[in-house]
C-alpha cells in the first residue's frame, strides 16, 4: 500500500464541542495516523494513510454531528510520508490566539447528561448540578479566550478527580478532552443562603424546591447570570416581588418543568416545543390559555390612571380541589393534588407569556413547578452575574440566594423569541442563505433578543471586510458587532444604557469579545444621535485611535440589518422596500422619526416615505405618557375644537389643559414621524392607558386587545397623499373614525383590530406605490413595531394576496438590537470600508 500524508486546517466553531475528539474516532475508523491539535491557525489535522481513507476521512468531517459545529473552511496540502508512524494522537493546545477558530455559545443539557443526572447508578453525576459533556453546557459564560483550555476557563481552580482524568484521558468516552468535565467529587458546590443573615442551610437542593413553594423569592445561579425565581402560581409571592422590584406591570418569563405542564396554560406547536428544547433553550413567546391566568379582561381598560398607578387588578384565585368547576379542564396543572391557576400578575394585559423549559442540571433538579424566572437586576441595571453582587444589591428582594462557586465570566441574558404564525396565506419566513450555512435554525423562528445559546456564534457575510470595523448599536436593546474577514459577531444583549451601571456592563462585554477574537477595530460605526451614550462611545473610540467614524442614521441601519441577514442584495438588479416602524430615532432632518419607508439597493438607500410629522409634546415624557400622543394627534386632526368627552378621565383636567395649552401655542419643541407613538395614541384614545411602566406597553396591549376583535371588522383608513414625490401616511380620516366607532359604542377590541388593519392595508398600499414607481420586488418588514405579530399577519396576508413577497428578521432581531449588524451592513453594502 502506498501511503500518502496530508495537512488539513479546519476554521470555524471546531473548539469546546468535541471536535478532536471526533476528528480522532474517525482517524481510527479509517486506519489512519498521525495527529490533531489546535494553534493559531485553527484545529490542524495531520493524517497518514491510504489515498482512499484519507479522501473519505476528509469527506466525512463536515458531516461530523456535533452540536453548535460549524466549518468555513477546509484546507488539504500534502505532506511528506513521516515512516514509523503508527498511531492517531491527540495533541496538547499549543499558545497563541486563534482569529479564525470561534468560540462555541452557552448550550442546554443534553439528553445524554440528563440520563447521567438522573442515573442512580452514577454516583459522580447522579443530582450533580454542573453535568455536561462535549455536547452540552457552558462555554461562552465560562471560556475566559481561545484557544479552549481548562486553565483558560473559570473551572481552572477546580482540578479533575481521577475518574474525570480517565474520562478526559479516553478516546470511547463522551467527555473525551472536555476542558471543563467535572463531577460531584471535584467539581464546585452548591449552596443555599439567606440573603439578610448569609446563614447557609443543608441540602440546598431539597430546601430550594420546598422554599418556592412556601412562597418565597429566590435568586439562582443560572449559566449567564442570576434569575430571580417565585412560584408563579402563587398571587401573593408574585406581587410581592413586583413591589419589591419596582415592576408593576412588565411581564415575567416563566419556567416549566417540561413541554407537557406548558400546554395546561398555553397553545404550544410542535415547532414551538422544539424551540423550547433545542440547545439555545430561548425564552419563547406563546400563546396563553386565557382561563389559565384568570384573565378574560376585555373592552376598555380599568380608569387611567397617574405615574406610578397600576390599572392591573389585585386578584387572588383560591386553590382549585380536583372534582371542582375550573374555567377550562386544560388550563390547570396538579400539584401535590390541587389543580392551581397561573397567578394573574405574571404577564397583565398580554396574550402571549414568555415561556423556557430548564436548560441547566440544576434547574432540571429543583423545577418542579411553574416558575418565574425574571433576569436578578435593579432598574435600569444589567443582570448580575458576580455572587458579591448579588449578595449586596438583592438581599432586600430575594429572601434566599441559591448559588455554587463557579466564576461567570461575564454576563448573558436569556434569548428571547417567537415562531411565525403559520395561518398566514404567504409562506413561513424564506430560508436565510447567509444564517444557515453550516448553522441550525427553525423555518419559523425570529429571535426578539439574540443573547444566550446564540452568541457569540458568527454570522457569514456576503464579501469580505477590507477593515476590521466595529459597529456600537443604539441605546435601547443594545448590543454591538465585530466585523472581520467575512463574517460578523454580533455580541449578547446588553439592555438600555441610560444607567452608569449598564454603561460600565456594556464596556466590559466589548472588552471581553475584543480580548476573545484579538480584535483591533480600523473603522469604527455608530448611531446619528448625538446623545446616546452608544455614539459618544463611538466617537471617543475613533478620536482615541484615529481611525474613522461612519454615523448610520438609525432607521437606515434597521433596513440594512434585515438586508444583510436575508442577503436580499445578493442578486445585482435587487430592489426592495424597507419598512422601518419603531418608537424613536434621530432622523437626519433633525425631527424624530419612526415610520419610514426606505427604497434600497447597491447604490443607495433612499427615504421614499413616511408617517406625516406631529408634535411630540413633553420629548421623552410622551413615550411614558402616551395620553401626550393623544392630545397632539387629536390636535392635529381637529385643530383648536374642544374634544370635552375626552377631558374627564382619571388624568386630572388640569394635567390634560396643560398639554393641551403646549401643543395648541406649537411649544412642544419637536415632531415625530413615528409609527410607535401612533400606536401609543390610539391606545390612549381607544383603551384609557395613558401612563405606562414599560417600553412598549400600550401598544402591547392594544394588539391584545384587537386579538380579540370580530375577524370581520374594516379596516381604519389611513390615506396617502405625495409630497415632493414622497409618499406621506395622513391620519386624519383615521382619528376621525376612531372618534365616530367610540361614539357609537363599537367594542374597543373590534376597534383596535381596524387600526391594525388599516396600518397593514396603509403598508400594502405603500408597497404597490413603490414597485410601480421604484420598481422594488418585495418588502422588508423591520423595527420594533414588527414584534407586533397582529400586524406582521395581517401585514404577510394582505401582500401575500398582492403577490410581493414579504422578508423578515430571524437571527437578528428586528428591534434595536439588530442596529449594530445594520450599522455592519451598511459600511458593508456601500463599501464603505474600501474608503
Amino acid at each position: 500500500m502506498t501511503l500518502h500524508r496530508e495537512q488539513i486546517i479546519i476554521n470555524g466553531i471546531v473548539q469546546g464541542i468535541g471536535f478532536r475528539p471526533a476528528v480522532y474516532a474517525l482517524a481510527l475508523k479509517h486506519h489512519l495516523t498521525g495527529c490533531v491539535s489546535n494553534d493559531s491557525r485553527g484545529v490542524v489535522i495531520e493524517v497518514q494513510g491510504s489515498r482512499e481513507n484519507l479522501d473519505a476521512f476528509a469527506d466525512l468531517l463536515p458531516a461530523m454531528q456535533l452540536n453548535k459545529m460549524k466549518i468555513d473552511s477546509l484546507d488539504r496540502q500534502q505532506m511528506p510520508v513521516v515512516q514509523g508512524d503508527s498511531q492517531f494522537t491527540i495533541e496538547k493546545t499549543n499558545a497563541g490566539v486563534n482569529a479564525q477558530t470561534f468560540m462555541p455559545p452557552d448550550m442546554g443539557v443534553c439528553p445524554q447528561c440528563l440520563r447521567d443526572l438522573n442515573d442512580r447508578k452514577d454516583k459522580r453525576h447522579h443530582g450533580y448540578f454542573l453535568t455536561a459533556c462535549t455536547q452540552c453546557g457552558p462555554r461562552f459564560s465560562v471560556i475566559r479566550k481561545l484557544p479552549y483550555r481548562r486553565s483558560d476557563t473559570t473551572m481552572g481552580p477546580f482540578p479533575m478527580c481521577p475518574a474525570c482524568s480517565q474520562e478526559y484521558e479516553k478516546p470511547v468516552s463522551r467527555r473525551f478532552n472536555f476542558e471543563t468535565n467535572t463531577c460531584a467529587v471535584c467539581g464546585p458546590e452548591v449552596k443555599l443562603v439567606d440573603s439578610r443573615t448569609g446563614k447557609a442551610l443543608p441540602h440546598p437542593i431539597e430546601a430550594a424546591r420546598k422554599l418556592l413553594a412556601e412562597g418565597k423569592i429566590l435568586a439562582v445561579k443560572g449559566v449567564g447570570g442570576y434569575h430571580i425565581a417565585v412560584d408563579a402560581c402563587n398571587q401573593e409571592a408574585v406581587q410581592g416581588l413586583r413591589d419589591r422590584k419596582h415592576r408593576p406591570d412588565k411581564p415575567f418569563a416563566v419556567m416549566f418543568r417540561d413541554s407537557e405542564m406548558l400546554r395546561q396554560y398555553a397553545e404550544v406547536s410542535e415547532e414551538e416545543a422544539e424551540v423550547l428544547a433545542s440547545l439555545e433553550s430561548p425564552i419563547l413567546l406563546v400563546k396563553k390559555i386565557p382561563p389559565a391566568f384568570g384573565e378574560a379582561r376585555q373592552g376598555r381598560l380599568n380608569p387611567p390612571l397617574l405615574k406610578g398607578e397600576t390599572t392591573t387588578a389585585e386578584i387572588s384565585f383560591p386553590t382549585l380541589k380536583k372534582g371542582g368547576r375550573p374555567p377550562s379542564e386544560a388550563s390547570l396543572v396538579k400539584d401535590g393534588g390541587d389543580l392551581k391557576l397561573l397567578s394573574n400578575a405574571v404577564a397583565p394585559g398580554q396574550a402571549t407569556i414568555g415561556a423556557m423549559l430548564p436548560y441547566t442540571p440544576l434547574q432540571v433538579l429543583f423545577v418542579d413547578r411553574p416558575l418565574v424566572m425574571t433576569s436578578a437586576n435593579l432598574s435600569g441595571q444589567p443582570m448580575f452575574y458576580r455572587d458579591a453582587d448579588v449578595r449586596e444589591c438583592l438581599k432586600n428582594v430575594v429572601d434566599y440566594v441559591l448559588y455554587h462557586d463557579r466564576e461567570i465570566v461575564t454576563n448573558v441574558d436569556d434569548s428571547v423569541g417567537r415562531v411565525a404564525s403559520s395561518q398566514s396565506n404567504t409562506k413561513k419566513i424564506p430560508p436565510s442563505p447567509p444564517l444557515l450555512k453550516g448553522g441550525t435554525a427553525h423555518l419559523g423562528l425570529q429571535l426578539l433578543r439574540r443573547s444566550r445559546g446564540y452568541v457569540p456564534e458568527a454570522l457569514a457575510l456576503p464579501r469580505i471586510f477590507q477593515r476590521k470595523t466595529l459597529c456600537f448599536g443604539a441605546q435601547q436593546k443594545n448590543t454591538f458587532c465585530l466585523g472581520f474577514g467575512d463574517k460578523a459577531v454580533l455580541s449578547q444583549h446588553n439592555g438600555d444604557l441610560d444607567t452608569l451601571e449598564s454603561q460600565e456592563a456594556f464596556d466590559r462585554a466589548l472588552r471581553h469579545l475584543m480580548q476573545v477574537f484579538s480584535f483591533h477595530p480600523e473603522m469604527i460605526a455608530g448611531d446619528m444621535h448625538p446623545e446616546y451614550a452608544s455614539s459618544r462611545f463611538a466617537r471617543h473610540m475613533a478620536e482615541a485611535l484615529e481611525i474613522p467614524l461612519i454615523e448610520v442614521q438609525h432607521h437606515e441601519a434597521h433596513v440594512m440589518a434585515g438586508v444583510l441577514e436575508q442577503n436580499l442584495l445578493r442578486e445585482p438588479k435587487a430592489k426592495l422596500l424597507g419598512v422601518a416602524f419603531d418608537g424613536t430615532g434621530y432622523g437626519r432632518d433633525e425631527t424624530i422619526w419612526g415610520g419610514e419607508l426606505f427604497v434600497v439597493d447597491h447604490k443607495a438607500i433612499e427615504r421614499v416615505g413616511h408617517l406625516e410629522r406631529v408634535q411630540m409634546p413633553g420629548g421623552e415624557y410622551a413615550i411614558r405618557e402616551p395620553y401626550r400622543m393623544m392630545l397632539s394627534y387629536l390636535w392635529h386632526t381637529f385643530g383648536d375644537q374642544r374634544i370635552d368627552s375626552f377631558f374627564h378621565s382619571g388624568v386630572h383636567n388640569q394635567v390634560f389643559e396643560g398639554v393641551w395649552e403646549m401643543i395648541k401655542g406649537g411649544r412642544s419643541g419637536i415632531e415625530t414621524s413615528s409609527m410607535g407613538r401612533l400606536f401609543d395614541a390610539a391606545s390612549a384614545l381607544v383603551t384609557g392607558r395613558h401612563t405606562v411602566s414599560y417600553e412598549g406597553q400600550a401598544a402591547m396591549e392594544f394588539e391584545t386587545l384587537a386579538l380579540s376583535g370580530n375577524p370581520r371588522t374594516g379596516a381604519l383608513p389611513i390615506a396617502i397623499r405625495m409630497d415632493s414625490g414622497k409618499m406621506v401616511f395622513t391620519t386624519t380620516e383615521l382619528f376621525g373614525g376612531i372618534l365616530k366607532r367610540l361614539s357609537n359604542q363599537v367594542r374597543a377590541e373590534d376597534i383596535a383590530l381596524a387600526f391594525h388593519k388599516g396600518v397593514a392595508e396603509a403598508i400594502t398600499a405603500a408597497a404597490l406605490i413603490a414597485r410601480e414607481q421604484h420598481g422594488t420586488q418585495g418588502v422588508l418588514l423591520t423595527g420594533g413595531v414588527f414584534q407586533n405579530g397582529l400586524l406582521c399577519e395581517l401585514v404577510r396576508h394582505r401582500l401575500g394576496k398582492a403577490k410581493v413577497p414579504v422578508y423578515e428578521h430571524r437571527l437578528v432581531p428586528m428591534n434595536d438590537g439588530g442596529i449594530a449588524f445594520g450599522q455592519l451592513g451598511y459600511v458593508l453594502m456601500y463599501g464603505l470600508d474600501k474608503r
